[in-house]
Order: structure tokens, then sequence, then C-alpha cells
């Protein structure tokens, strides 16, 4: 769901009278269907590790994407209860922990070491058909759609902003008026608008 929050506060010194007001508005909320799936690691040979760069560039060409930390936690996946890791959207050469032997769904990775090397360890997924390291064969990725909100949530906004602004010219006590509009147009991206009015 995507909140559209407008904040408006209102210090009113050297007068009796001081207010703070909220507005929150839940418009058009985001059309999200999305679920895991399950990828086998097949495409090559047995005894061979997933690297990251690997997995994440057959989820591109499949066109899907790796999952982040947060949606392996909100969908509560577990490889079982071992040490266990698997790779995420959320960063180049990013793991989840994704066994449930007491660090579940903690992050790790960097540019050295296992993250993206086909070396063969028990804590990351093996290819099909691998006689040693993991016996988890596969990765996961997002399959779905997402749509964004309809329009309006920005223009109720401004029109607020302008309403606002006249309401604050005929009050002649306000000594010090701040207004803010924070909008959430997708997952990723913020406007946010500043106006301060001084007296």
């Amino acid at each position: 769901m995507y909140l559209y929050m407008c904040t408006y506060t209102c210090n009113i010194s050297r007068s009796p009278l001081s207010a703070c007001i909220l507005l929150t508005f839940l418009t058009s909320p985001s059309t999200r269907t999305v679920t895991i799936k399950q990828v086998a690691f097949d495409w090559v040979g047995p005894d061979v590790g997933l690297a990251w760069s690997d997995a994440n560039d057959h989820a591109i060409a499949a066109g899907t994407r790796l999952p982040t930390a947060d949606e392996f936690r909100i969908k509560g996946i577990s490889d079982g209860d071992f040490d266990q890791w698997q790779p995420v959207s959320d960063g180049q050469n990013l793991w989840v922990q994704s066994g449930d032997a007491g660090r579940i769904y903690t992050t790790e990775g960097g540019e050295t070491g296992w993250y993206d090397s086909n070396d063969v360890f028990p804590f990351r997924p093996t290819s099909e058909g691998s006689t040693s390291g993991s016996p988890v064969h596969h990765f996961y990725v997002i399959v779905g759609t997402e749509t964004p909100p309809a329009g309006g949530g920005l223009s109720v906004a401004v029109s607020l902003s302008v309403f606002l602004s006249l309401f604050s010219a005929a009050m002649p006590m306000v000594y010090y008026l701040s207004f803010t509009i924070d909008i959430k147009i997708t997952h990723k991206l913020y406007i946010y608008i500043h106006t301060y009015i001084h007296k």
C-alpha cells in the first residue's frame, strides 16, 4: 500500500493558541501481487557452488529478480534448521541467512571471499547432482507484478498546500508556520516539499 502523508504543523507563539494538526491520506493503494519461487541450480554440472552473480544474471535473464532480505523475512522463507545462505538483491554479492540455525534473515556480503565464487561450501547452494557441499540445490526469485498507485495523491497534497497558505495569510496572530508534505510515490522514491513562512 502507498501512503500519502501530509503533516501540517502550526506553531503560534505570543498567543494563547497553539495547534498541531496531522492529516494522513491513504489514497490509491498499489496493486502488488508477488511470490517467491524456487529455481533449480541445474544449468551446470555437479559440484559447483552458486555464485551471487550467476544467480542474479539467471534471474534477470528469466525476467525476474532476486528477493530482498525483507521479502525472505516477510514470507518466512527457510531452507531448514541448519546454516544456509541465499543470494538477495539488496546489494551486489549480498546474501541472507535462510537457515534457521540462530541467525536467520541476517545479511552478509563483500567483494572477496565466498560471496561470488563457484567454490563448494556446505552453507550455500550447490548445483544439482553435487556429492559434496550443501544439500540445497536451488535459489529464490521474485515472480509477479506491481502496479503503481493511480494519480491523485500529488494533486490532493498540492491543493492542501495552497489552502493552508491562504489560511495562514488570514491569521495575523501567526508568528511561525511550518508546512511539510511527504509523498511516497513508489517504494523507492520519496518527494519532500517543505514550506516555511515567517511573520
